[in-house]
């Protein structure tokens, strides 16, 4: 999705902060920038010496432009620690960076009253979670239900292809006391995980992986993680709203065409006609307090 020419020309305060230091840093760069966020054409020599300039200045640069999705960016975005550099705090306070942690409260709102449901006419729910990371919210849902009594009841499996991921999960696993029910397997959706987890899961999440494909990518993607759910089971799959691109456009600007972090922004009902495409039963959506990640909820049918 481009950015019109309306988003283009309504930068922000902090936007405008930001290229204020960059300004006093590197005048070349700042002017680049509003160049191009304005819609000139992007020079690669510019483009470079932009590029070599904010990962010399951020650590959430380096992270994208090494691993874009990688969950150390969404936890570096959780965390929001003090950091002397400008660009990062950038992220931290855009509306873009306050989504990101707003996705993590809001999955942790609405996901322990999705498995308590099934816990209340079966002994145990399982829940399994694809790109995980180190899934603190699957953590906060085990440990909301602990509360509720449902002590021996909840089962999860978290999978992500990050080795550090798996590791950092355990580790919070363990400091919660709830390593015991919570596994974590490095693994990808390519090879034999599906098919080895088929009818195994009453919930299963996907939280971000849909965000780079075109809709028929999607599709594909839910068609494929289908049959790891059992009849009646609950997919919870997100995606990035288009509504991120006009409230927070500088932002977007910054992933698609300097870190090259491309997302396909969706609204509900295109999420919805994939979800249904794909043979869930659409069940409705949440959103993040900014509306710029849409949660679908899905379920496979009985029959």
């Amino acid at each position: 999705m481009q950015l019109s020419e309306m988003n283009r020309k309504v930068m922000g305060k902090l936007a405008e902060d930001l290229l204020t230091w960059i300004d006093g840093e590197n005048p070349d760069v700042a002017k680049f920038l509003r160049n191009a966020f304005n819609g000139e054409k992007i020079d690669p020599a510019k483009l470079e010496e932009t590029i070599s300039f904010f990962t010399a200045n951020s650590a959430i640069t380096g992270c994208v432009l090494a691993s874009p999705g990688s969950s150390v960016i969404s936890e570096l975005l959780y965390a929001q620690r003090k950091t002397a550099s400008v660009i990062d705090q950038y992220f931290y306070n855009s509306k873009g960076g306050m989504a990101v942690k707003g996705r993590l409260e809001a999955m942790q709102k609405y996901l322990p009253p999705i498995m308590e449901r099934y816990l209340q006419d079966k002994e145990e729910v399982i829940i399994g979670s694809l790109g995980s990371g180190p899934a603190r919210y699957i953590i906060n849902a085990v440990l909301q239900l602990k509360t509720k009594g449902y002590n021996g009841g909840v089962k999860a499996f978290c999978f992500d292809i990050d080795e550090n991921a798996i590791l950092r999960g355990k580790c919070n696993a363990m400091i919660e006391g709830v390593a015991d029910v919570i596994k974590y397997k490095r693994s990808d959706m390519q090879g034999n995980i599906v098919g080895y987890y088929r009818n195994k899961f009453h919930v299963l999440v996907l939280k971000g992986i849909l965000c780079p494909y075109d809709s028929r990518g999607c599709r594909t993607l839910l068609e494929h993680v289908k049959i790891m759910l059992k009849p009646g089971g609950t997919i919870i799959a997100s995606n990035v709203s288009k509504k991120m691109v006009e409230d927070d456009p500088f932002t977007c600007f910054i992933m698609n065409n300097i870190v090259n972090w491309i997302m396909c922004y969706k609204n509900e009902s295109e999420l919805k006609e994939i979800f249904e495409e794909a043979g869930f039963i659409w069940k409705g959506s949440f959103t993040d307090d900014l509306g710029f990640h849409i949660m679908g909820i899905g379920e496979v049918p009985l029959s």
